[in-house]
């Protein structure tokens, strides 16, 4: 776990001033210090582990070459000169791990501890993103909508040949990735509503998977799985993959209704079709898990199973509870 250490609580700490530094700052020269300062103390959690020293290499790497094409960009930021505004967008695009700059991020993800994994995954992919809103996006459209071609796709069919529960969760990231940078384009601030929802809905999903093992898909189909693990994991897949009426379909709506009339109609399409692939594994792995775990008696449920399952459902229903304000909002 990240907060085993009294250092520990150090290095969050300074993760989370650098991320405020980031977003807060008024000179080109404090975002990158706050950059620096979050990459900084993140990576001593990547050394811990037997493999962790190969994750900390490439994640370094891979941020300092986003920092160095900040710097370049730096020298001329209120230029309108389109390679700086692509040097910038291209480092802030690789620190996020957005594809087609996504090539260190299963290569890390893989190699660390969940905790650190949820961490990754949403909160060092906040002051990127933050920087990308402010950035005018509207003059690399064409390059913007690669990107988000490129997340979909890569995200939809590196899943499907996927074993593990993590690298199916790294991938349903990268497709994630592209339904973000669709209201950045448009310098919506919906991404952040929608981003928030995401890391709701994995670090659901996590914690299940942390908790209980699970490791291998293999494992998905075991009898001797209890009810209510089955039940609650199908459950947190299928709002992570966006099946209705869960809460990842909800928030798919509610973004295609407020920027999808201002996108490419190619781009879009895309990104849906592909999403409807990643929908597909999600409800693949689901369904023969919960139609198992049903010929399972109902077992004696610790205190750490009560609030790991309504820690869960809660994320994953919420899709429920809003159902009513999502259907007043059409009308």
């Amino acid at each position: 776990m990240m907060l085993s250490t009294p250092f520990s609580f150090f290095f969050v700490a300074g993760m989370l001033v650098g991320i405020w530094i980031t977003i807060y700052s008024s000179s080109w020269v404090g975002v990158w210090m706050g950059l620096e300062m979050n990459l900084m103390c993140f990576i001593p959690f990547l050394v811990k582990g037997k493999t962790g020293g190969m994750a900390c290499i490439f994640y370094f790497l891979a941020q300092a070459t986003g920092s160095l094409l900040l710097l370049i960009s730096g020298l001329d930021i209120w230029s309108y000169d389109l390679t700086l505004k692509l040097y910038m967008s291209v480092g802030l695009l690789l620190k996020a791990g957005v594809a087609p700059f996504h090539f260190w991020y299963p290569v890390v993800a893989s190699q660390i501890k969940w905790s650190e994994f949820v961490v990754l995954s949403t909160l060092q992919k906040i002051a990127p993103l933050s920087l990308l809103y402010h950035c005018d996006l509207f003059m690399l459209g064409q390059f913007m909508y690669l990107t988000i071609i490129m997340s979909g796709v890569v995200g939809a069919l590196g899943g499907l040949n996927e074993l593990k529960v993590r690298g199916v969760l790294i991938y349903s990231s990268i497709n994630h990735m592209g339904w973000v940078m669709m209201p950045l384009i448009n310098h919506s601030m919906s991404w952040a509503v929608y981003f928030s929802m995401y890391c709701m809905m994995l670090t659901s999903v996590v914690v299940l998977v942390y908790f209980y093992s699970i490791y291998n898909l293999t494992q998905l189909y075991s009898p001797e799985t209890p009810f209510w693990h089955g039940f609650v994991f199908g459950v947190g897949l299928f709002s992570l993959g966006g099946v209705p009426p869960f809460l990842g379909f909800f928030v798919k709506c509610w973004l295609l209704y407020l920027v999808g009339p201002f996108m490419d109609p190619f781009a879009l399409m895309v990104l849906i079709f592909m999403s409807s692939i990643t929908l597909f594994y999600y409800i693949t792995l689901g369904i023969p898990h919960l139609i198992f775990v049903w010929e399972n008696p109902l077992i004696q449920q610790r205190f750490i199973d009560l609030m790991v399952v309504s820690f869960v459902l809660f994320t994953s229903i919420l899709g429920l509870w809003i159902m009513p304000a999502f259907v007043i909002w059409f009308m």
